[in-house]
């Protein structure tokens, strides 16, 4: 949650080498799922789609769900990154499934509710691909359960989602109520890492709208905390977006840079 993944790489690596020694299968397999999530963040989506089938030949071996449930988010991550949408849905709406009655309320040990988590990346992934109506109905699913638990990081990920399938279906100003929130959510709650991304979002939404004057700097501050943070997964779509702002307001040279 600081946006450490170096630091985060380093002590499962440690972990799994403890694992293996002593023969601890279940922390094995905790070590790698959530290394598939750190490398991912750090950009290598081949190394975490790796790691993330080791933990799921030992979730499936252990017939461990808690395991397979979120190293099948973390795995979607990769996947959706890599522009496997396919496989990526697959994934999440296999997740989606599971999760019902009181399990859609049970964090299975992870800091977002995985019913919530599931759902928005799978609106992102249906925004991405035109499946707006389904897309829509699944958003809401997603913000009434996140709002019942009123857990923050819960929130802010299902405002996000519905916040990115308005975005890729060109309705801006639906786009930047739902990103409002999110961000709302980041700045009462302190949730440093997930900052940069959302006012990159939101930042493009107001330059969709017209409104440069707000998104422009939303848009260069977000790509300055990101280069600091080194969030590479997430940057070279920041640096699309500031400059598509700069294009907007006729810098086209530093659009073009």
């Amino acid at each position: 949650l600081l946006g450490d993944v170096r630091g985060t790489l380093a002590h499962l690596r440690e972990a799994a080498t403890l694992a293996e020694r002593i023969g601890d299968q279940p922390r094995l397999g905790r070590s790698f799922s959530f290394a598939a999530n750190a490398l991912y963040l750090s950009g290598d989506q081949r190394g975490a789609i790796s790691a993330g089938e080791r933990a799921l030949r030992i979730a499936d071996a252990l017939s461990d769900f808690r395991l397979r449930t979120a190293t099948s988010i973390y795995l979607g991550r990769a996947y959706q990154a890599l522009g496997d949408y396919r496989r990526a849905l697959q994934l999440f709406h296999e997740v989606v499934e599971c999760l019902q009655g009181d399990l859609m309320r049970d964090h299975l040990g992870l800091p977002v509710l995985p019913a919530v988590f599931a759902r928005s990346l799978q609106v992102w992934c249906m925004g991405e691909t035109g499946q707006f109506s389904d897309g829509s109905r699944l958003a809401e699913e997603a913000i009434r359960l996140a709002e019942s638990t009123n857990h923050p990081d819960t929130r802010l990920w299902a405002y996000r989602g519905a916040g990115l399938l308005e975005l890729a279906r060109g309705e801006a100003q639906q786009a930047a109520n739902f990103l409002e929130r999110a961000r709302e959510v980041c700045r009462t709650y302190e949730l440093p890492v997930y900052v940069p991304v959302i006012d990159s979002e939101l930042g493009h939404a107001y330059a969709m709208l017209g409104r440069t004057g707000d998104g422009l700097p939303l848009l260069e501050d977000a790509v300055q905390q990101a280069t600091a943070r080194k969030q590479v997964a997430i940057l070279a779509q920041m640096m699309l977006r500031l400059g598509d702002g700069k294009l907007r307001v006729g810098l086209v040279d530093e659009a073009a840079s």
